[in-house]
């Protein structure tokens, strides 16, 4: 019976099931979804950020 799910992907939902499971090492589903959901670092300051706070001009004293 063809079911229409490509074999690489069948393979790849086996695979997160045995890591589910704890039969071979990996990162399991619940984890995956917690870091997925978790807030986006913030990115590392811009170059104008840096050279501003060099040179002392912050939010509040304007340049």
């Amino acid at each position: 019976m063809d079911l229409g799910i490509h074999p690489v992907t069948l393979s790849k939902w086996v695979k997160q099931d045995r890591i589910d499971r704890g039969e071979i090492p990996g990162t399991p589903s619940s984890e995956s979804v917690e870091l997925r959901a978790a807030p986006p670092e913030r990115p590392h300051a811009s170059t104008d950020e840096v050279a501003r706070s060099r040179a002392g001009c912050g939010q509040t004293t304007g340049c």
